[in-house]
């Protein structure tokens, strides 16, 4: 009875550890980033503040809203999404301004119009009505903030997404209890995991939602075997 008292303790305390370190370290690193540094995170941000000026989500082709051209243009890009949005005279960390008239993959990307295209609009929509909905609380709301608050939400979806993982490893590796902590923890402390989460976008959510889903088989398909 000690010894299994114990390892619940230490289990409770690991999975505090290890969320708390998650939870940290996501919050730090998204405050750390430049504003678009994560992979296409304008665009994510665009789709969901199309959502707060149209009330519904945009369609591949759609446009960035205007609003957020100052926003846009008042920090710099990775060179990638500095090209996209040349229209604007967005800057990237170089301090460049590209012109459309010398780069062939903006001409084909803007489709000859003068307004920058949302083309990451084929996501599912809770993650950006979740975000959207957040700035409608906040309608004063500086875009910087708002950014920081979507980055936040997906450092909270990481976590739980660790504590779903947990469990699945339960079902598999329910003998070695210090393998579970292994694993955890080689992916909490993972860079590009944890890059991967502290940025605007739909992946963490949807990692959660594969995560549950694969509990839910595991937890189904072990109990008939029983």
């Amino acid at each position: 009875m000690h010894k299994q008292t114990f390892n619940l303790f230490s289990t409770r305390l690991f999975l505090v550890l290890i969320v708390t370190f998650i939870l940290v370290r996501g919050i730090n690193l998204s405050i750390l980033q430049m504003p678009f540094e994560g992979w296409d995170e304008y665009q994510h941000l665009a789709v969901a503040d199309y959502i707060v000026e149209n009330g519904t989500k945009p369609n591949y082709g759609d446009y960035v809203p205007e609003k957020m051209y100052e926003f846009l243009s008042r920090h710099p890009h990775p060179s990638l999404s500095a090209m996209q949005l040349s229209h604007i005279r967005a800057k990237n960390y170089q301090n460049k301004i590209w012109s459309i008239k010398d780069n062939k993959w903006v001409d084909s990307l803007h489709l000859e119009t003068s307004k920058p295209m949302i083309y990451q609009a084929q996501h599912g929509p809770i993650y950006y009505y979740i975000i959207a909905g957040l700035r409608m609380l906040g309608p004063e709301m500086t875009y910087e903030a708002w950014a920081d608050i979507a980055r936040a939400v997906n450092v909270i979806f990481a976590a739980l997404t660790i504590l779903v993982w947990f469990k699945i490893l339960k079902i598999y590796c329910n003998k070695n209890q210090y393998l579970i902590y292994l694993v955890l923890l080689m992916v909490a402390v993972n860079s590009l995991y944890a890059y991967n989460y502290a940025h605007i976008a739909n992946d963490p959510l949807a990692i959660l939602f594969f995560s549950i889903a694969l509990l839910l088989f595991s937890s189904i398909y072990y109990s008939t075997q029983r």
